[in-house]
């Protein structure tokens, strides 16, 4: 019991249904992936662009090409950290998912999801033609 809930007498919140119990099963650190947001997926474009941004300064202006393919590792790294983190929160938390599918403003995020997919190539291009095209 915590600190807080000794003083004003507050009792842990008991789980209503079987659905509830069957969230209040899981672990808690995977529970915690309930909170991220779809709209991390969104800096993944953000630094797709800037990967892209660096890769034309080095045509033009002559700036290391290693920041670019930097930079793009690590929004293809990033990729796939949270899209194991989304994944993860489905298992554990679809309700959450749902939820936030729903909602009137973060339900236009998961645009984002298919939008990272169609920028990645852009990045994966100079390193290989063969997984860009998928085969």
């Amino acid at each position: 019991m915590s600190n807080t809930q000794e003083f004003s007498g507050a009792r842990p919140l008991q789980p209503r249904g079987a659905a509830q119990t069957a969230v209040a099963e899981v672990p808690a650190a995977k529970r915690q992936m309930e909170y991220l947001p779809v709209g991390f997926f969104g800096s993944v474009m953000g630094l797709t662009g800037l990967s892209v941004a660096w890769h034309l300064a080095h045509e033009h202006y002559r700036v290391p090409s290693w920041i670019s393919s930097f930079i793009g590792a690590i929004a293809v790294a990033e990729f796939i950290a949270i899209g194991i983190g989304y994944i993860t929160k489905l298992i554990t938390a679809p309700d959450a998912v749902l939820d936030e599918f729903r909602h009137p403003i973060a339900g236009n995020l998961f645009g984002r999801i298919p939008i990272s997919l169609l920028l990645l190539p852009i990045v994966i291009a100079p390193v290989s033609l063969d997984l860009t095209r998928g085969c």
